[in-house]
């Protein structure tokens, strides 16, 4: 009773037959998953070729909004009983260009996990950071929801929510302060600690899985590095260690997998530039 998710930001992916296609249906493969996210699909049409290409039994869902950019769900038929795959508006919070959320409810031998696909709202501008703060009481009211229906119905109310957050920052002009008031470290504290106090009575909060390496975003010639791509889960989730970080010695439960292992310089920005921009995210679910 586990099951191996990989979640990617594969930038601008088209889906097309061609070699990128392959190189990341391969770098897919190598960690075997049962539940597949790629962000940043720009052709509804070439995903559902790609997916029947490469991912053969699996069930496949696309995300459909205004935006060019969206979710292709990829999850392993032989692996769950049954698969609900919901479309979540209400995580475009009124923005016509946000990616909706998708919501994958997943039965393995009778265990429910809920596992939700969020891109956020990207920028360090007021903006994009009311966005992403709105967009997290929607993770945390969904979170109360289901534990309200496991009370009510006795079913799991396991969420798990990962995906490229985008979490940037906060940056006023420069005419109004010389300096950033909040870095993207900052609001990912902020974050934790609105999950963990994100309950009432009865009800329980969430954390942020630790991961292998901090940050997941690169461009190329290391001009900015990020740490944007996330998970996060409720307290009835266990995510398997698979293995020490090697910042702290500690144990992490997501692997960070892509540019990172590149050698700095060339081989570190062709990997960026042919395949994406973001490391994948690969966690087991227990």
């Amino acid at each position: 009773m586990a099951f191996t998710v990989v979640s990617w930001n594969v930038e601008h992916f088209d889906g097309l037959a061609d070699a990128r296609a392959n190189d990341i249906a391969g770098f897919i493969q190598q960690h075997n998953p049962d539940l597949i996210a790629i962000y940043e699909l720009e052709d509804s049409h070439s995903g559902f070729l790609f997916a029947h290409a490469h991912f053969q039994g699996f069930f496949t869902f696309i995300t459909e909004g205004q935006n060019n950019q969206e979710i292709l769900i990829l999850a392993n038929s032989a692996q769950f009983d049954h698969v609900t795959v919901t479309q979540q508006h209400k995580f475009r919070i009124g923005n016509p260009f946000l990616r909706p959320g998708a919501l994958a409810t997943l039965t393995q031998q009778g265990v429910h996990t809920n596992v939700l696909f969020l891109h956020s709202a990207s920028g360090t501008l007021g903006d994009a950071f009311g966005d992403r703060i709105e967009i997290a009481t929607h993770i945390f009211n969904l979170n109360k929801r289901l534990q309200e229906i496991e009370q009510d119905s006795g079913l799991a109310a396991r969420l798990i929510v990962t995906g490229d957050f985008n979490t940037m920052g906060l940056q006023f002009p420069r005419k109004l302060v010389s300096h950033r008031v909040q870095t993207f470290q900052d609001e990912l504290t902020g974050l934790a600690h609105l999950a963990s106090r994100a309950h009432r009575p009865n009800f329980q909060g969430m954390a942020f899985a630790t991961k292998e390496h901090d940050l997941t975003f690169s461009n190329p010639n290391n001009r900015d590095q990020s740490n944007l791509d996330h998970v996060l889960v409720s307290a009835g989730v266990q995510l398997a260690n698979r293995g020490n970080r090697p910042s702290d010695g500690n144990p992490f439960q997501v692997s960070v997998q892509g540019w990172i292992q590149q050698p700095s310089g060339q081989a570190r920005d062709d990997f960026i530039n042919t395949r994406s921009d973001h490391c994948a995210l690969i966690f087991t679910v227990q």
